[in-house]
């Protein structure tokens, strides 16, 4: 019997010994993301955690790319002597920026949270991109713990820990081009500016706005939303209630070219206004520009992103709104 087991202890110890050297191999994607200075998740949390611990810090911004890549700390600080942190990341669902915050407020509790409600966001299974690599930068707590086991679920609990071969995995195809076509490129994903905010200056152009895209086949279930994370954006409220925080809710602009494209979009601003309602929180919905100067082809990167141009004028007309 004992024979046996060693066996199988050795065999054991082999498998995850290639998980891990297969996990290092894949990750040379992490790696030249990093040397590119696209590794934003890591530079923000870094960052945050130098701020001086206290409560120092009037606002945290948190929500999917449209805040890291909308809401500039910097030029609301050199403007109106705002001081304030971007903890937003790519896709970040509700329930990720509820970790998120949990773990924030340890280090550095805001006076206000502004959170972005990007209604794509609310439909996100999948936890693992999107809040795996905020949880891969946070330091140790209770907190951090309660984000794995909580948010998780066992497959992106073991990518996340003992087998990282899992989340890496879909670096395969990138690995391939690189060293079997000589192609490294990666995609322009913009420049990290400091305090969370992640800048683009590009424009996109009309033709190109008016291409068909995954806002044209997009269709909306009748429980689009999943519980999770409206259940997550009521554990904020209250969480940020019972901390005396203030709480506000903002969705970024879109091109109005896009927007026409999402034939739900009535339903989205209803869901997110009575959700917004239902937990006591103000709700700013800019997703329709009209009035804000924001010009398509002048103020966006992409079909649904501010570029820095857009981000300035937008950020000049959220004075009030932000004022702790």
């Amino acid at each position: 019997m004992k024979p046996l087991l060693i066996r199988i202890s050795v065999f054991l110890l082999g498998l995850m010994g290639l998980n891990f050297l297969l996990a290092y191999a894949l990750g040379v994607l992490e790696r030249d993301v990093d040397k590119r200075g696209y590794a934003f998740d890591r530079y923000r949390w870094e960052e945050f955690y130098q701020l001086p611990k206290g409560d120092s810090l009037d606002i945290l911004f948190l929500g999917s790319s449209h805040a890291y890549r909308g809401f500039d700390p910097q030029q609301m600080e050199s403007s109106w002597r705002i001081k304030s942190f971007n903890l937003g990341s790519s896709g970040q669902t509700p329930l990720t920026s509820w970790h998120v915050l949990q773990n924030a407020v340890l280090h550095q509790p805001p006076k206000l949270v502004v959170m972005e409600l990007y209604f794509y966001t609310f439909m996100e299974a999948d936890q693992l991109n999107n809040g795996g690599n905020n949880w891969l930068q946070m330091e140790a707590s209770s907190a951090k713990w309660r984000f794995l086991w909580q948010a998780f679920d066992l497959y992106e609990i073991s990518a996340l820990t003992i087998l990282p071969v899992l989340r890496r995995k879909n670096a395969l195809p990138y690995i391939l081009r690189k060293y079997l076509r000589g192609d490294d490129h990666l995609d322009h994903a913009g420049k990290y500016k400091g305090a969370g905010y992640v800048e683009r200056n590009e424009r996109i152009s009309t033709q190109q706005l008016s291409s068909p895209d995954l806002y044209d086949e997009l269709g909306l279930a009748a429980n689009w939303a999943l519980p999770k994370h409206e259940k997550a954006i009521e554990e904020i409220a209250k969480f940020c209630a019972k901390r005396d925080i203030e709480l506000r809710f903002i969705s970024a602009p879109m091109p109005t070219l896009t927007v026409q494209k999402i034939k739900d979009q009535d339903r989205i601003d209803t869901y997110l206004q009575e959700l917004a309602t239902k937990v006591g929180v103000n709700y700013r919905n800019d997703t329709h520009n009209s009035g804000l100067g924001l010009v398509d082809s002048l103020h966006f990167f992409d079909n649904n992103h501010l570029n820095a141009e857009g981000v300035k004028i937008w950020n000049q007309q959220l004075k009030e709104f932000l004022s702790p």
